[in-house]
């Protein structure tokens, strides 16, 4: 089928999709990648922008010949591929927005790094999560769900944090009207971080939206 490329959320991985991946083989050719510095993927030499992050994305869909693929992003994720379908619309087909983050101005960019800081100790490692911390991220936290969270923490070490300030330093905003192809816009109802998605629905030409009851942040999971 048509090629699928998942991105997934911010200090997290490709694991995250694994609950979706075979159904979605069904009907596409799914690559599902490790964003640089996260899951198995090597460290960057320097600190990244969500422009470079988008780069590696079309340096990937372009060494495999893909052509103009599907993207469906997660989180931060999304905000990759918002940059990437707005950098390179010829090489978007369609666009899936899962749980977009969106910061509306520098208020809400520099509001979010605060509120994200306490994640991390001084030297911008992750603290591990508890269950608690959880609620909203998923539905149901399940000791299974908060593994993996704090197993891929772990694996992304400073570029967690490093992630969080590109993405909190990125005018998404500005990106918005230059998105062509069509776009899918999805949250789960509990999902915290939807409160700006009228920002979204104003701002990209042509935006569908579908919620999904019964699941928060990563609703694929």
């Amino acid at each position: 089928g048509p090629p699928l490329v998942l991105l997934h959320s911010l200090a997290s991985s490709s694991r995250s999709w694994l609950q979706v991946i075979n159904p979605l083989s069904r009907d596409f050719a799914v690559y599902a990648l490790d964003t640089l510095g996260q899951g198995d993927s090597d460290k960057p030499p320097r600190d990244y922008t969500i422009e470079d992050y988008a780069a590696t994305v079309a340096d990937f869909v372009r060494s495999l010949g893909l052509g103009s693929v599907i993207l469906m992003g997660n989180s931060m994720g999304s905000v990759v591929a918002i940059e990437l379908a707005s950098a390179h619309p010829d090489m978007i087909d369609r666009l899936v927005l899962v749980g977009c983050v969106c910061r509306e101005n520098d208020d809400d960019r520099l509001a979010m790094l605060e509120r994200t800081r306490s994640q991390y100790d001084t030297k911008g490692n992750p603290k591990p999560r508890v269950a608690e911390d959880l609620h909203g991220v998923f539905f149901h936290v399940t000791p299974e769900a908060l593994a993996m969270v704090n197993g891929d923490r772990k694996k992304a070490g400073v570029w967690g944090w490093k992630a969080s300030v590109a993405v909190n330093s990125y005018n998404m905003v500005s990106r918005l009207s230059l998105i062509r192809c069509r776009t899918l816009l999805v949250y789960g109802a509990q999902d915290p971080f939807q409160e700006k998605k009228q920002v979204l629905l104003n701002g990209i030409p042509g935006v569908e939206m579908v919620v999904i009851e019964r699941a928060g942040h990563l609703p694929q999971v």
